[in-house]
């Protein structure tokens, strides 16, 4: 087993063998269903999770099979935690028939609780990971019929819902980021917090339950 005061340097020293394993091991897998995370980010999670594993490296055997194990283990954790984790309901289902069939309601339909419960809860997700090409991306955006939204109306009343979800003074902060534009450094001068850094952290928490919230409002009204 490595020895841990030279384990880093023992790292370092198989830096280049390292990489060729990831980007061999990359190269085998479609990747392109992650497209929520860019090839560099991917190959840092994996370089820091061999770092991670280092200590349990035994140098009796192969370094190539064990950084493939390695690798590969990360690459389908990876996977199912940007993909699969969202896909339809029916591909573990014993009624899926194939393609959009299904041998007990005949077509894959919101009459089936279960994919009901996908459309509401986890069917914007799964698009949002679903990579498509440019060509049919310009097709689905130019199909979208935006001349029958009424975006004032839209924006009034996703603020009337937030409005209802958040306190009085979460729903302020988020008048003051997204509706005024007042700028986060000016919002901790204005709500006087004594300490800068732990200011701007409740800031950054807030605006990341305000996201989430206003994804559930939309997926609940489409």
């Amino acid at each position: 087993m490595a020895n841990s005061d030279s384990g880093s340097d023992d790292f370092c020293g198989n830096i280049d063998q390292i990489n060729k394993i990831i980007n061999l091991n990359i190269g085998k897998w479609k990747l392109k269903i992650i497209n929520s995370i860019s090839h560099d980010d991917i190959k840092q999670e994996l370089l820091i999770q061999i770092h991670r594993q280092w200590e349990k490296y035994d140098r009796s055997k192969p370094l190539g099979n064990w950084l493939s194990t390695v690798v590969c283990n990360k690459l389908i954790n990876l996977t199912r935690d940007n993909f699969y984790k969202f896909s339809k309901p029916c591909l573990s289902c014993p009624k899926f028939a194939g393609g959009s069939l299904c041998s007990l309601y005949g077509e894959i339909s919101s009459e089936c609780g279960l994919y009901r419960k996908w459309e509401l809860e986890k069917k914007f997700h799964h698009d949002c990971a679903l990579p498509v090409t440019i060509e049919d991306h310009q097709d689905e955006i130019h199909s979208m019929p935006f001349g029958d939204i009424n975006f004032d109306e839209q924006i009034a009343n996703l603020k009337d819902k937030l409005k209802e979800k958040l306190s009085l003074a979460d729903y302020k902060i988020f008048v003051w980021l997204y509706l005024e534009n007042i700028t986060e450094e000016d919002i901790i001068k204005l709500l006087n917090y004594k300490n800068e850094r732990q200011g701007r952290k409740q800031i950054n928490n807030l605006k990341q339950s305000i996201v989430s919230l206003v994804k559930k409002i939309i997926i609940q009204n489409s």
